[in-house]
Formats: structure tokens, sequence, C-alpha cells
């Protein structure tokens, strides 16, 4: 977890029908980011770059275009930006964040790194398969610069975005505004043995 900074921001409300998605992605995104879908039947990551939308399912690497027709909420992001929509009656409806030297306002801002569950089973052409004792399978796609080390658990970078009302007069209460997702990243290891099942057990 990061310490409290400030950072100049802008949000914009969103409310599109599903055939605007594409464009509207293809204005605001001109770098690879990461797809968050959630599905009538199932959650799934991936990566857009260049109009593509392209998730990863199944229980085998199975690479293809996000089916609109089942999704019931959509993140498109990356270190800089956030898109993020929810299918209400008929419309998507959400907010677009970013952070930008000329945006509306300066506010507070904390980053920290969240656990994504289950262990990497198996690393794949930039996807890792997260499998965990309970069932659960989920490829996660992995922005890289080069080759690394092989990672055994990953997590999910996220920025907390808050007010603090009356901070010369109250101070440490806080307001939170608003949350995105950044990137994927390694788990901060913590030493041999330790597993989500482990991990479980503890809590």
């Amino acid at each position: 977890m990061s310490r409290v900074q400030k950072i100049i921001s802008k949000t914009e409300k969103i409310n599109i029908c599903k055939e605007e998605i594409a464009g509207k992605v293809e204005r605001l995104f001109h770098e690879m980011s990461y797809l968050y879908v959630v599905l009538d039947y199932g959650v799934a990551m991936g990566l857009y770059e260049n109009g593509n939308f392209q998730v990863c399912m199944g229980s085998g690497k199975k690479i293809a275009s996000i089916p609109w027709e089942y999704v019931q909420e959509l993140a498109v992001f990356n270190q800089y930006q956030e898109l993020r929509l929810r299918y209400v009656q008929n419309r998507f409806c959400g907010r677009y964040c970013a952070d930008e030297d000329d945006g509306e306002s300066e506010t507070y801002f904390m980053d920290e790194v969240q656990k994504l569950w289950g262990n990497v089973e198996l690393e794949e052409d930039g996807y890792c398969l997260l499998t965990s004792f309970r069932g659960s399978r989920l490829w996660v796609p992995v922005i890289s610069d080069g080759p690394g080390r092989i990672q055994k658990q990953m997590g999910i970078k996220v920025r907390t975005y808050m007010d603090f009302p009356l901070a010369s007069e109250r101070k440490g209460l806080f307001l939170k505004k608003d949350e995105r997702f950044l990137g994927i990243c390694p788990w901060p290891w913590k030493g041999d043995g330790e597993t989500d099942e482990i991990l479980y057990q503890s809590i």
C-alpha cells in the first residue's frame, strides 16, 4: 500500500448502447489495455488493442472476441485510465475516469495491490492460469516489457480516490470517492510454502 498522494483527475458519466461501446473505447484508449468482463455465465479477463476486444476463457486457453450478448459488466483499464460499464435496462451505464494534467480537479489517492485468488498453474503466450482448491480457474493477461521469472501468485493494482472533509479540523476522517483498476502484477511473495489454501485457512 502506498502513501496518500495528490493527483489531477477527471470523471465522465457514460450512458450508451451496446453498439456504441467499441467506438467509445477506440476514441479513449490508444494503447494496449486490460479487459475485465462479467458475463451471464462467468468472469473473463483479456486485452484490448486497436479495436480488438479479446478475452481468454475455458479450461484450455481459448482466446475469443467478447460475446456481447452475455455481457453484464465491462471494465477497460490501464495505468492512466478506466472505463467501467454495467448493463442496465438495455443500456450500458457507468463512468470514465482518467488521470491527466488537464483534468478537472486535484484529488487525493492511494494505490494498493489486491490478491487475485488462485495460484499460477501455467503460463502461456502472455497469460497466466490461476487455479484454486475451490475449483476456480481464471486466465489472466500480463502485459510485460520482456521475459521474467515465473510468478506463483498474481494481484491487481487498485487506485482509491478520496477526499478529506474539513481535513484541518477533523484529521483522520476521509470520504472514498471512487476506485479503479490500474493493471495486473505479481503478488508480493511472502515466502516458500504460502498458498491460497494456507491464506484461506488463516482468515
